[in-house]
């Protein structure tokens, strides 16, 4: 078996990043919005709604956190400044 040195160099480089209280109620704003507009369907015509990607970048001073949703791709800063 061999052993690939990129692969510790991702396996090193994983984060947890996690939302506070003020980013959790700007996602579920956003996403109760966008379950309102953005209809997904899966094969059997039931709809199931659409999915939302988070976006973490970290900065020097703090985490900036993004939320998109995958149907239409809107995407909305949720960062919580205060937190910085």
């Amino acid at each position: 078996m061999r052993s690939d040195p990129l692969l510790f160099l991702i396996h090193d480089m994983m984060t947890e990043f996690k939302l506070g209280e003020e980013e959790k109620k700007k996602a579920e704003k956003f996403i109760k919005k966008h379950l309102e507009t953005c209809k997904v369907y899966n094969r059997a015509g039931c709809p199931v709604g659409p999915l939302f990607s988070y976006k973490f970048t970290p900065t020097g001073i703090g985490v900036a956190v993004e939320i998109e949703c995958s149907e239409c791709h809107e995407s909305e800063n949720i960062t919580d400044y205060d937190m910085w």
